[in-house]
């Protein structure tokens, strides 16, 4: 029995051991994990093949997969994995710095010049990438070092995408203009919805809604409502609800009763609820790909949507896609906020896309504060993120994969192969623009000078603390479109507010 004993044991030692030594990554090859979601599978192989012509010694093994994110946690922390670089979103990385030390400081990278083969831009990475991304991933350590663990990789706008197609066959091209605020996008959508106009989809009449959304992906309206709370308030606000300070940098619960945050959730209580009937029947129980194709197919005006769309779908929809993101609406109550009408905030609006410096009647300190409100467009980009493991043994091959990723030549391979931009101040070139498909256009031409709104989970209290940005069991944009029950805007806030209250010193204790 004993003898049978030490055999089982050592059979367990050698699998133990084979089991281990299998989730290290090789000696001198270059192995990346990477998310195929709404930019495809397709830009990882291109990207790679280009950088070993640059590299040809280099050996690159590749796994792209949609469930690549939500497995980089658990291999993290515990160290086992065979992957050199991840190309992934949704990381908690300063929660794997701090607790784990699972991530490698690439400050180097940062401060290198993009490269590709022996030859090198003229230019740092750091300086090359937009201040924007590289201020929402600099990590700063215990004693005030700002570092570098994460590399962003995308960088497309968010918001609200209107059909073009669907707007001229009710409309008649060039019969209406895309709303400059909320109170004309009511109005657009109501209107939509009294014409009641219909298409013809697989040889039967259907009638066509205002908008379409994904119950299942609900949170892309937060694309919207964040922009609308930033305008409203200020970018200060919006980052201080995010760090939940005040204005002196102290901790504060009442960043939960932020007033463009209750404006935002105002507007979209107008849009989602059920007793409007602005919504294509079913949105609240579709999946994010069934809402693009519904859309695509002309059953909906609008959609809140990202850049992704027209690359996720390009091997479901056989049609053209003629729609454009739109530079998210000022939120009307700014307008009342700063004393004016609604039909003057959309002139202000109309004047600063025109490049225009005033409107008559309109002191400048009015018009500045909407120009600044227009600035403001959506990004997810600061959460896809590209990191190296603190145990791989390729750091330097991968790290000279981050250095080409930021060549101009990747940045095209990207647009190619993705359908979307990278973060970096690029000036594409005319003949590349004039290949670009409408939709890429678009995203292009309203991402000039625009300062992006994103998530921020940068503060303690949030990647630690357990504070979250919504702390119901429901996501408010289902509570707000229920038919039997709905929540309103005022409700979702007031019981955010005491139940953060309520556990502010949970969520401290935990900082």
């Amino acid at each position: 029995m004993k003898k049978i004993f030490v055999i089982l044991l050592s059979l367990f030692a050698i699998l133990t051991t084979t089991a281990c030594g299998s989730k290290k990554s090789k000696e001198g090859v270059l192995f990346i994990s990477a998310l195929e979601a709404g930019y495809g599978g397709d830009f990882l192989p291109a990207l790679i093949e280009k950088f070993k012509e640059y590299n040809p010694d280099v050996e690159v093994e590749y796994d792209i997969n949609p469930l690549v994110s939500s497995k980089a946690d658990p291999q993290l922390r515990s160290k086992r994995t065979e992957t050199d670089l991840y190309i992934i979103n949704g990381i908690n990385y300063k929660d794997l710095i701090e607790r784990n030390d699972a991530i490698e400081d690439i400050t180097d990278v940062f401060n290198s010049k993009p490269k590709k083969g022996k030859d090198t831009e003229n230019i740092t990475i750091k300086d090359k990438m937009r201040k924007d991304f590289i201020d929402y991933t600099t990590y700063v350590d215990n004693n005030g070092v700002e570092k570098h663990y994460v590399f962003p990789w995308a960088s497309g706008p968010c918001g609200l995408i209107a059909n073009i197609d669907v707007l001229d066959h009710i409309y008649g091209a060039g019969n209406y203009k895309l709303p400059n605020t909320t109170d004309e996008l009511l109005e657009m959508m109501e209107d939509i919805k009294i014409k009641n106009k219909t298409i013809t989809i697989g040889g039967k009449e259907e009638v066509i809604f205002p908008l379409i959304w994904s119950g299942n992906a609900c949170e892309y309206w937060s694309y919207l409502y964040y922009v609308w709370f930033a305008q409203y308030d200020g970018k200060k606000a919006y980052d201080n609800f995010w760090a939940a300070t005040d204005n002196e940098g102290s901790y504060s619960y009442d960043v939960y009763l932020s007033d463009g945050r209750l404006e935002g959730l105002k507007v979209l209580e107008e849009i989602v609820k059920d007793a409007k009937k602005y919504a294509y029947t079913g949105s609240i129980t579709l999946e994010h790909t069934q809402a693009q194709m519904n859309f695509l197919l002309g059953r909906a005006a609008f959609i809140p949507n990202g850049d992704w769309l027209e690359n996720e779908m390009k091997n479901s929809f056989d049609g053209k896609v003629n729609a454009v993101t739109l530079k998210t609406p000022i939120i009307s109550s700014l307008g009342e906020k700063l004393g004016i009408t609604d039909e003057v905030l959309s002139q202000i609006v109309s004047a600063i896309d025109n490049k225009e410096e005033a409107v008559s009647g309109v002191s400048s300190e009015v018009f500045n504060r909407v120009k600044e409100a227009r600035k403001y467009i959506f990004n997810l980009g600061n959460t896809h993120t590209a990191f190296i493991p603190s145990f791989s043994n390729a750091k330097e091959i991968a790290k000279d994969f981050l250095r080409f990723l930021a060549t101009d030549e990747a940045i095209e391979i990207f647009l190619d192969t993705a359908g979307s931009v990278m973060p970096f101040n690029y000036e594409i070139s005319k003949e590349k623009y004039n290949t670009l498909s409408p939709f890429q256009k678009n995203k292009i031409d309203i991402t000039k000078d625009c300062e992006y709104v994103f998530y921020d989970f940068r503060d303690p209290i949030r990647y630690r603390g357990g504070l979250a940005e919504f702390n119901g069991s429901q996501r408010p944009e289902i509570s707000l479109a229920l038919a039997n029950n709905p929540k309103t805007a005022v409700q979702i806030v007031d019981e955010e507010y005491n139940y953060v209250k309520k556990m502010w010193n949970v969520f401290i204790s935990r900082v």
